[in-house]
């Protein structure tokens, strides 16, 4: 199929279906589908900075990064929208074990973005979050969480998000009960990568990293 891109910032094509002259035209901008590494590289400098110097607390933070079973990455091809009510499910979770770590109740924050390929383009839908390491108590005093029950966390992951898929009616009980007793079950929580209080570089440098072109 023949593309052409024209001046006045519209792509078009023509249309196989029908063997016609016809044309279908479209908006389109480098900007939004990152086909220019000029404009993309600057998109990412701008929001590495955007979130070092104006969003994010001179605290320190942590990567989450958050990965699904094969079996329902095809839901996130399909369906953009899983990607928004899933990050606010992981962050509630989060919230929860900040919580108890902290033993009291806490308000913590976090940037949360996708990724749906790998480093060789493959679909790949895992969650990046960039989460505050604790929260703030009533009094407004940060509270540090410097860290968590790595399996007691990746099995509330997992059970949390077999039930969110069993509600959408995605899965049946079936599966959901076989993913619970898989041994590998392909669910995973990472929270390896750390980021110092005074570590401005590095808060840059993984805003930058978040905010990569993503497969569409």
């Amino acid at each position: 199929m023949s593309t052409t891109i024209t001046w006045k910032s519209t792509i078009s094509s023509p249309c196989q279906a029908i063997p016609t002259q016809n044309e279908n035209a479209r908006p389109f901008s480098c900007k939004v589908f990152y086909l220019c590494p000029s404009c993309s590289q600057k998109r990412t400098l701008l929001f590495g900075e955007y979130m070092n110097e104006r969003l994010l607390l001179v605290l320190p933070h942590r990567q989450m990064v958050f990965t699904f079973p094969k079996v329902l990455r095809v839901f996130f091809r399909c369906d953009k929208r899983l990607y928004g009510e899933i990050s606010k499910l992981v962050y509630r979770m989060i919230q929860r074990f900040y919580n108890e770590a902290a033993g009291k109740r806490i308000q913590s924050a976090a940037v949360i973005a996708y990724a749906s390929a790998g480093d060789f383009a493959r679909f790949n839908p895992p969650l990046h979050g960039i989460f505050l390491e604790g929260g703030f108590d009533r009094e407004g005093q940060f509270v540090h969480v410097p860290s968590l029950d790595l399996a007691k966390l990746s099995h509330y992951f997992r059970s949390t998000m077999i039930a969110f898929f069993l509600k959408r009616t995605l899965i049946d009980e079936r599966l959901g009960r076989n993913m619970l007793e898989w041994r590998h079950a392909e669910f995973s929580v990472d929270l390896s990568l750390k980021i110092a209080a005074a570590s401005s570089k590095a808060r840059e440098a993984l805003s930058q990293y978040i905010a990569r072109p993503r497969c569409r």
